[in-house]
């Protein structure tokens, strides 16, 4: 179950010092989306990541500083994603993209190591960025799904959705405006963190079940 967070698309004061404590409190991956910076503004950003969590970052623009630092790798966003093709997202370390139906992700045979599918739920950083998923659909979909890409939840990723998401059948989830919008988001992120884990054990103990009763 992979747990995400992706930064806030301002600079915040002690950024770099709140990241390196997710990061020292289980956080998997952090995408780094800064929408406005240069790419000597995304250097400096990167430079200050400490060197044993840059395998943990991955850069939504400026691509080439993947190839300069040691990162995890690129995220591609889902406006350009016609223009790679499954061998492109591997030879040249695409990890992720982004996709907003699961239509749009059966379109294209594509081999990224996880993708998200958003808004899952009603986003928290975007208030007027409604979800439409129906949840039954897709819950099927999710179970009929031949896993080439993980997927991850995306969009109103809370205490309270973080339970459902997983239900759902989803690979883990991505976290932004439930830790940023937070007063104390490290705090927040050891509660969500917490919420992921137990759930995704309350949901193993229920297939588990299922299958027995088969």
């Amino acid at each position: 179950m992979k747990l995400i967070v992706i930064s806030n698309p301002v600079n915040l004061n002690n950024e770099h010092t709140l990241l390196h404590s997710l990061f020292e409190n289980g956080l998997d991956y952090f995408h780094l989306r800064k929408p406005d910076f240069t790419s000597d503004e995304m250097e400096k950003y990167i430079q200050q990541i400490p060197a044993e969590y840059l395998r943990k970052t991955v850069i939504h623009s400026h691509h080439h500083l993947a190839d300069k630092y040691p990162l995890k790798g690129k995220h591609k966003t889902s406006g350009t994603i016609s223009e790679i093709s499954m061998q492109q997202s591997i030879t040249n370390n695409f990890i992720s993209t982004s996709f907003h139906s699961t239509d749009e992700l059966m379109a294209g045979d594509y081999n990224f190591e996880y993708v998200f599918l958003s808004p899952i739920f009603d986003s928290i950083s975007k208030k007027t960025y409604k979800s439409t998923f129906n949840k039954n659909e897709l819950k099927i979909f999710l179970n009929n799904y031949n896993k080439k890409n993980e997927i991850i939840a995306l969009g109103g990723i809370n205490q309270e959705t973080i339970p459902q998401a997983i239900g759902l059948g989803f690979d883990g989830v991505a976290m932004l405006g439930a830790i940023w919008n937070d007063e104390q988001p490290l705090q927040k992120f050891k509660e969500l963190k917490n919420n992921v884990i137990l759930s995704a054990a309350k949901n193993l103990i229920k297939q588990d079940a299922s299958l027995s009763s088969e």
